[in-house]
């Protein structure tokens, strides 16, 4: 989630325009709030979704885009409520970085099925600032939308939503069930993923 800014604190790959060619972008991350989940982003693996909305195939992207749903990383900084959490943790985030909270839904722990759903990317979240996900440095989510990585392991992540407070995006299809933490980095023909921190893109 976002502030429009050319200045800001996060360093981000955006979208212009639906030519869809990436250029660095710096934009503001929205304040922490109690609930909320900082996480500094190691992995974002590519999706066609990344691509379609950069390119603006189903007419309705908001520029700058910064696209990226597939996010792994490592918790930075917890809210004063986060209890499912800390500092340090492995956690992912999917197709959802935002719900309601109070419709049935929500309250069945089917978050990815709240109508006020708010996608991680491209779409406008609870507090009116259009999202920007993965392709960043770092991001801030709502801890029912983060994922835990049950095993800690410094190879590999996996997340597992039983053990983690939230269960509604275990229903969620698009969120991967284990990313590699070694071979993520790896430009395959089938799929990419950025190591941002590795790379030091920004620098």
């Amino acid at each position: 989630m976002a502030a429009e800014s050319e200045n800001g604190s996060c360093n981000a790959w955006a979208a212009r325009d639906p030519s869809g060619i990436l250029s660095p972008y710096k934009f503001n991350r929205r304040a922490m709030q109690n609930s909320d989940i900082a996480t500094k982003v190691i992995y974002c693996r590519v999706c066609y979704a990344d691509v379609g909305w950069t390119r603006n195939m189903l007419n309705d992207s908001k520029y700058p885009l910064v696209p990226g749903h597939e996010i792994a990383g490592v918790v930075t900084q917890v809210g004063a409520d986060v209890k499912g959490f800390k500092v340090g943790d492995h956690a992912g985030v999917g197709t959802y970085v935002n719900s309601c909270r109070d419709c049935e839904n929500c309250n069945s722990s089917l978050e990815n099925h709240c109508p006020k759903g708010v996608y991680t990317f491209n779409g406008i979240d609870t507090h009116g600032t259009v999202t920007m996900e993965g392709y960043s440095t770092h991001i801030v989510v709502h801890e029912t939308m983060t994922y835990y990585d049950r095993k800690k392991s410094t190879n590999r992540i996996v997340f597992d939503p039983g053990t983690s407070p939230n269960l509604g995006q275990a229903k969620a299809d698009s969120m991967r069930e284990a990313v590699d933490w070694k071979e993520a980095g790896y430009f395959g023909q089938q799929e990419q993923a950025f190591p941002w921190s590795s790379a030091n893109l920004f620098m």
